[in-house]
């Protein structure tokens, strides 16, 4: 995990909380960070809250990711999807 993306699995519910300092933009990594936290959480048998700071939860994918071309593109969606 990185410190955008934190995990704390605590009494069966662990909450991901999302805090990028910004708009907590979704890029491909950023979506493998919550995915890799979101199998703890499975793994851990643990009820799942994903939150961002206060006043923010996300805006979205990150767009910068979509002017790297098409592929790129399909793969943060696809990634978003699942």
């Amino acid at each position: 995990m990185s410190e955008k993306t934190r995990t704390l699995i605590e009494d069966g519910i662990a909450w991901i909380t999302l805090d990028d300092g910004k708009v907590n933009a979704l890029s491909r990594e950023r979506i493998g960070e919550i995915e890799a936290a979101m199998d703890a959480a499975e793994r851990a048998a643990a009820v799942t809250v994903l939150r961002g700071r206060p006043g923010i939860f996300s805006a979205g994918f990150d767009l910068p990711t979509f002017q790297r071309g098409i592929a790129e593109s399909v793969e943060v969606v696809h990634a978003g999807r699942r």
